[in-house]
């Protein structure tokens, strides 16, 4: 080890001194403070070792923020971590405009299922399924929309997207445009409209719809209760009589996307009131 020499007055005879409250901060983290026996002068000796360790120090923090920064990009490239192969196949049929695939790859980006999870990413293939006229894209579109994931929060854009795929027959479209209704999400607050799309949901299972629409019920008033009743079947009878590529619809397991179903029944309690 070198022998420390006093600056001030040549002596020999040094010690390591203590740190003091006021001593700044890159004198803490990169120096080693000094004090001469004899004539008390205190002065700092750079740490070669201290001086290291930062450097690595900030090296990896580099890293790791770089890392954090890809991993959260906006997916420009395929990013997985397994099921390799199907990954790969439905990323080249979604770009080959396969509706379908893009909203099966769009939940994958977005539960992080077999590949690394990116709302942006995900709401970009739901917005393409979205805009070919998949219902299920639709309704997966405006969902992000609504709780602003990986764009930003939209309402009024959010009940364009439901509507479409709620008159297409998607029941959990059906449900959350009676909630906008309901709530007033980005519209003005309409309980007989809030009734008729939680009728139409209840009528295909929704429990959660049901529950809903008899409070909604008792917010109408009498005078347009039987109005809002015909609405409802009116839109059941025209969504029933719809038929081609629109079956491409995600619905209830026993209930085929816009066919006729005779057991599917809308609230009569309405009519006897």
């Amino acid at each position: 080890m070198t022998e420390l020499v006093c600056p001030a007055c040549g002596s020999t005879e040094v010690r390591i001194a203590a740190v003091h409250g006021n001593d700044g901060l890159i004198h803490r983290f990169f120096y080693h403070p000094y004090r001469c026996r004899n004539c008390r002068h205190r002065y700092w000796l750079r740490s070669s070792p201290r001086i290291v360790a930062a450097i690595v120090f900030f090296v990896l923090l580099i890293a790791v923020v770089a890392l954090g920064a890809w991993l959260s990009g906006d997916g420009g490239g395929v990013r997985y971590t397994s099921n390799n192969d199907l990954v790969g196949s439905l990323h080249k049929r979604a770009k080959a405009k396969d509706a379908e695939a893009q909203v099966q790859l769009g939940r994958m980006y977005e539960d992080g299922d077999g590949i690394l999870r990116d709302s942006k990413e995900a709401v970009r293939w739901f917005g393409q399924a979205a805009n070919a006229g998949n219902r299920e894209g639709q309704y997966q579109y405006a969902l992000a929309l609504m709780d602003g994931r990986g764009v930003v929060q939209d309402y009024q854009a959010a009940f364009k997207w439901l509507e479409a795929a709620a008159k297409g027959g998607h029941p959990g479209a059906e449900f959350q445009l009676g909630r906008m209704y309901y709530k007033g999400m980005g519209i003005p607050v309409d309980k007989a409209k809030a009734y008729i799309w939680f009728n139409l949901a209840a009528a295909r299972g929704n429990e959660e719809a049901s529950r809903i629409r008899d409070v909604a019920l008792k917010q109408i008033p009498p005078s347009q209760v039987n109005e809002a009743q015909e609405a409802a079947r009116k839109l059941h009878d025209e969504m029933s009589g719809m038929t081609g590529a629109d079956t491409r619809t995600d619905a209830p397991a026993g209930l085929p996307a816009r066919e006729a179903d005779p057991s599917l029944k809308l609230d009569s309690a309405l009519s006897e009131k």
